[in-house]
């Protein structure tokens, strides 16, 4: 059993849809859309807007810092960048934004 199954086992909670239709999970989400004002994090957009986990280390127990706003576009562009899970939705708003990688240039040497 994987590690996210057992935490929402932990937590009497059969399936990650399921937990998703919980009033835990309802009042979780409600707080984050209030607290980004109802915006994608991403492209700024405010139609169709989900909640997505930065992580799922703290499943039923989330933290606000774990959960981030995303439009249905970018959650699932999210989920498809390549790398580390917990930063795409921070290398899908560069993108999105057009800003430059935050890397130091490389030096070369000829």
């Amino acid at each position: 059993m994987d590690e996210r199954l057992a935490r929402l086992r932990a937590f009497g909670f059969v399936t990650y849809e399921q937990y998703l239709r919980s009033e835990i999970w309802l009042a979780r989400r409600s707080r984050a859309l209030q607290v980004s004002g109802w915006v994608c994090f991403c492209c700024e957009d405010t139609d169709q807007l989900d909640v997505h986990h930065i992580t799922y280390q703290r499943l039923c127990q989330e933290r606000p810092e774990d959960l981030v706003v995303l439009c249905r576009y970018c959650h699932r562009a999210a989920h498809r960048l390549p790398g580390d899970p917990a930063t795409a939705h921070l290398r899908l708003r560069d993108r999105m934004r057009g800003a430059q990688d935050h890397q130091p240039p490389r030096q070369t040497t000829l």
